[in-house]
């Protein structure tokens, strides 16, 4: 019970002491009495935060992190003597040291940017002692003014030691001048001062009051201008108590004009005017510094206040005030240039420098996002950018040149580019000069001029590298020859390489439909095919891609769904393109590998077919023959447009790429490009079912031709009669692509006048609505069949079966339109069946 006592009270106690304490420390700092309404408040807080506040010790893990830390920066910074040595301090530090952490913590505190201001040579013999100076003797201190005045010991202080005592006591001595003034027990302080008083003779009191009478006269006979700032200091010199040409005092004490004025009056208004202008002006910086003391919106804030009272003063006519405030809103700005300079030169920022408008990203940046990522203009918390408002107008330059700068470094890996120098890049800003254009030119705006030279100064500051990174990315670094794969590999530019990768894909989908999802086997294929088609195309950024199940898929249209050939973009590129790989592209080849596999489809029966005999030519087979050929047109139609126009758009991004300013531009170009190629090759989700009413028809080519192949193969083992295919299926067939062909036309229609490649579109739609017209597609191919063609012709031989497959390639190879294709392939079969 005694113990509980005894620690109450000494808790009790040390309340009452922190009560006193924190009283005090509220009366020292606010100045807040006890009987104000607010001590309590203030009172309980500071007792709260000194009875919750504890001194920790510093964590010597954490300090041992950062020295590791150091190390390891000296040494990928190139300064390699650095880290040695700081490393081999650190083994040698005494490893029981309690207060060790403590003192390391603080030295990295203190230190300054140890990788530019430390000298190691200088640590390579510490224990080495300067050498002892040679002591000075009296020779030496005499030999350039040799002591030749006899008079030179007629005034000595004799001391306690002085040899004067073997002569006599120190109290027969005669005082002396100095003697007398430095004794303590001498003169009071008027005698002290007395001895300093030198008093001229009477020849230099008379030749003062010539040369005064002479200059009054001299002045009295002609007029003189004294200028403003004279009028100024020389009024100052006077309330300070000193000579002046201007004042004088008289006997009285009362001060007077030594120059005749007009009136009395007239010279005290002026000399009360120019005073209260410069004070005018003085007040008006006291009071801003004031003010901007009290700003928190950062140190910026003094800038823009002193910018708009230079355009205020300008505007008002007040020419003094403009001089003013232009003078020192200049010396201000050369303070805040100077990030700004280090920044335009090598593409750095401070990082503790928070009043700098760009700041570096503080998470970890990939190399495929060092443009866009790294650095980023700063903003406040209401969302405005930290920067005075004559920037604003200037801030995306100065960003893209630094940031151009920091690019070009990390591409070219050095850092050779715009290195800083010792020079101060802020005394470019010449402001005498800038004064007197403004004089010269009274009537153009403050900020044209001030604009102007800044604009000067960020030209000679930094150099614009945007041309130099300009032509490093597109030759260098393969901007313009990925553009170049991208056409070969997905718009079919090279005909030959594309339809080798096509033929042997369709061969092992059509073999093993189940278990053809090997994406290994797949990518090498299309790196021996479509990889050679190129010297540009780096075949190991080629990679096939299959999704989905095995079990989805009813045929090989829909098998190709799932499957997408990716390009992979280099870092550098991908900067630009701001995606590894292109989707867009991919989808755009897997459309284009299902209208080859539909053209195959419909040209692979029919060479093999026979003869139209009278008996074999019934309504099924006349029917089936025209739908075979309006699908064949429909896929040419499809075919063509696909490659032209992922040709034409290719080549358009790729002059666009070389007209491009800077990487801003080239990044907008290349979204454009594939924002364009979405659109007009229908490969957007909210096009999605004009793109399925497209591949429903490439899908019934697929199932076409299997009844075909089966008409076929009965007729080959059977004696036919015309009654196969059956009409029914055949009508089937033709009402079904008729429907998807109508609305894939009118969707087309539609998108093409709401915008967006609408030339593109609209030339798609005439084309797919000159497919629609049935009797014009079909009409002429009937009258040919029924009125040209004998019976009892000879079946189709291999060498005529060659010329037709030899026709048709050439004529796609060559880019022919759809109308071309449609009736070379009519007059070619009619050749053949000669």
């Amino acid at each position: 019970m005694l113990r509980w006592e005894e620690d109450a009270a000494i808790g009790m106690a040390h309340a009452g002491q922190l009560n006193d304490l924190a009283e005090g420390l509220i009366g020292s700092i606010t100045a807040v009495g006890k009987k104000d309404a607010n001590f309590a408040q203030l009172r309980s807080i500071a007792v709260k935060g000194l009875r919750d506040h504890s001194h920790g010790r510093t964590n010597q893990f954490d300090v041992k992190a950062k020295l590791d830390g150091l190390v390891e920066k000296f040494a990928v910074l190139d300064r390699d003597d650095l880290s040695e040595s700081l490393q081999d301090r650190l083994n040698e530090l005494p490893a029981r040291d309690k207060f060790l952490p403590e003192v390391l913590s603080l030295l990295m505190l203190l230190s300054d940017r140890p990788v530019f201001h430390t000298n190691v040579n200088a640590l390579d013999n510490p224990n080495e002692q300067e050498a002892e100076t040679k002591a000075l003797t009296w020779a030496e201190l005499i030999a350039d003014d040799p002591p030749t005045n006899t008079g030179l010991w007629d005034d000595v202080a004799r001391g306690y030691h002085s040899s004067g005592d073997e002569a006599g006591s120190d109290d027969d001595s005669a005082p002396t001048a100095s003697t007398s003034a430095t004794s303590i027990n001498g003169s009071s302080v008027h005698d002290l001062a007395r001895q300093d008083v030198v008093q001229p003779s009477a020849e230099d009191q008379a030749a003062l009051q010539v040369l005064h009478t002479a200059r009054g006269s001299s002045d009295a006979s002609k007029q003189q201008i004294i200028p403003e700032s004279s009028v100024v200091r020389q009024s100052l010199q006077m309330l300070r108590g000193l000579d002046t040409d201007l004042y004088a005092f008289d006997h009285m004490g009362k001060v007077t004009t030594q120059r005749q004025q007009r009136t009395s009056t007239a010279t005290i208004t002026t000399t009360e005017d120019v005073t209260q202008t410069s004070a005018v002006h003085l007040c008006a910086l006291s009071q801003l510094v004031t003010r901007g003391a009290l700003n928190t919106r950062g140190s910026f804030a003094l800038l823009d206040v002193l910018y708009d009272l230079a355009c205020a003063a300008q505007l008002e006519g007040n020419e003094e005030g403009l001089e003013v405030f232009s003078r020192v809103l200049l010396d201000t700005v050369r303070t805040y240039l100077r990030p700004m300079a280090t920044w335009l030169r090598t593409g750095m920022v401070e990082d503790k420098n928070e009043s700098f408008f760009v700041e570096e990203s503080k998470a970890p940046c990939e190399p495929a996002e060092i443009w866009h990522s790294k650095y980023r203009l700063r903003h406040d918390e209401h969302g405005q950018l930290v920067a005075p408002k004559f920037l604003h107008n200037k801030l995306a330059e100065i960003f893209a040149m630094g940031k151009a700068t920091m690019f070009l470094k990390q591409l070219s890996n050095d850092d050779l580019i715009q290195n800083s120098t010792t020079r101060d890049d802020a005394e470019d800003c010449d402001v005498m000069l800038m004064s007197s254009r403004m004089r010269n030119s009274s009537f153009t705006p403050y900020s044209h001029f001030f604009d102007e030279e800044l604009a000067a100064w960020i030209s000679n500051t930094g150099e614009d590298c945007a041309p130099r990174l300009k032509l490093a990315l597109l030759h260098d670094h393969g901007v313009l020859g990925t553009l170049t794969t991208l056409s070969h590999i997905y718009s079919s530019a090279d005909a030959v390489h594309t339809g080798s990768f096509a033929e042997a894909l369709y061969e092992r989908i059509e073999r093993r439909l189940g278990t053809w999802r090997d994406a290994f086997l797949i990518t090498e294929l299309a790196r021996n095919t479509i990889g050679n088609g190129s010297s540009v195309i780096h075949k190991e950024s080629l990679t096939a891609v299959v999704d989905g199940s095995p079990n989805g898929c009813n045929g090989v249209v829909a098998a190709l769904e799932s499957l997408s050939l990716q390009y992979y973009f280099t870092w550098p590129v991908q900067n630009i393109t701001r995606e590894r790989t292109s989707a867009i592209h991919a989808r755009a080849l897997t459309l284009l590998l299902q209208t080859l596999y539909a053209q195959r489809c419909l040209r692979k029966p029919f060479t093999t077919l026979r003869p139209l005999s009278s008996q074999a030519q019934g309504p099924a087979s006349e029917s089936a023959l025209k739908l075979r050929q309006a699908l064949m047109a429909f896929c040419d139609v499809l075919h063509t447009y696909i490659t032209t126009t992922g040709n034409v758009l290719t080549a358009e991004a790729h002059a666009e790429m070389v007209r491009a300013t800077g990487v801003d531009d080239m990044v907008e170009v290349y979204a454009t490009y594939i924002a364009r190629l979405e659109r007009a090759l229908l490969l957007g989700a909210n096009v999605k079912p004009v793109r399925d009413a497209i591949v429903s028809n490439f899908a019934l080519c697929e199932r076409f031709v299997s009844l075909w192949d089966e008409f076929s193969r009965i007729r080959d083992h059977t004696e036919a009669d015309g009654n196969f295919p059956r009409p029914q299926e055949i009508d089937d067939f033709r009402r079904e692509y008729k429907a998807s062909l109508s609305f894939a036309t009118a969707g087309v229609r539609s998108l093409s006048r709401v915008g967006g490649e609408a030339a593109m579109l609209e030339m798609l739609a005439d084309r797919l609505e000159w497919l629609a017209d049935w009797k014009t597609m079909t009409g002429s191919l009937e009258r040919l069949v029924s009125h040209t063609l004998p019976e009892g012709r000879r079946p189709l031989t291999p060498m005529r079966k060659s010329h037709w497959d030899m026709s048709f390639s050439r004529l796609r190879t060559s880019g022919a339109n759809a109308a071309t294709i449609v009736c070379s392939r009519t007059y070619t079969f009619l050749w053949c069946m000669r």
